[in-house]
């Protein structure tokens, strides 16, 4: 769901932006509708039996972190011209490696044995025909990441927040082909 919606919206919002020109207010009305997003399954997973709401919250999530992320690179290589785009993308993409291993570690912290009022209702232990069929034994241990839940929420909060409210740039290499077609165009 996340990745279908997230394809379609990053045809739609690439389009609003070639025909606004507003390519960094449009990335961060799409922060702002993912943290969003973001704060509505933080409390969505923490219930039993919603589904369907958390499907729907997914899909939104998907069409405005993913659809919104060709226009963020895009404002990224604005932001850092004259600097090869092929650099700049690769720090993004090395960025988000490292606050993945960081965020898989805090993940190991946070993660709690499961309560035992959750035992009857989690998904995760095989049991009956199941646990029989794949050799017997807990291959996969359940447990609690409300912590990790709320830990990953802030995190994303405060990184949307300062990009929302700090983040300000001209878009460089737009400005620097418009001045060479406006000295191209004025040469006899």
């Amino acid at each position: 769901m996340v990745i279908l919606v997230g394809a379609a919206g990053t045809v739609l919002l690439g389009v609003m932006a070639e025909r606004t020109g507003k390519i960094v207010e449009i990335t961060k009305l799409c922060c702002f509708g993912a943290i969003v997003c973001v704060l509505a399954m933080s409390y969505l997973l923490l219930l039993p039996d919603v589904g369907v709401y958390i499907l729907i919250s997914a899909g939104f999530l998907g069409f405005f972190a993913i659809g919104v992320f060709p226009l963020a690179l895009e404002v990224a290589v604005e932001a850092t011209f004259p600097a090869d785009q092929a650099t700049v993308t690769c720090f993004i993409f090395f960025s988000s490696s490292v606050q993945g291993v960081f965020l898989m570690v805090v993940e190991n912290w946070l993660g709690y044995p499961l309560p035992d009022k959750y035992k009857d209702i989690e998904k995760c232990t095989l049991k009956g025909e199941d646990a029989v069929e794949a050799g017997g034994g807990e291959h996969l241990v359940p447990r609690d990441y409300t912590y990790y839940l709320l830990f990953v929420t802030v995190y994303l909060l405060v990184l949307i927040l300062i990009y929302m409210f700090f983040f300000k740039t001209e878009l460089r290499r737009t400005l620097a082909g418009n001045l060479t077609k406006a000295v191209t165009t004025a040469a006899p």
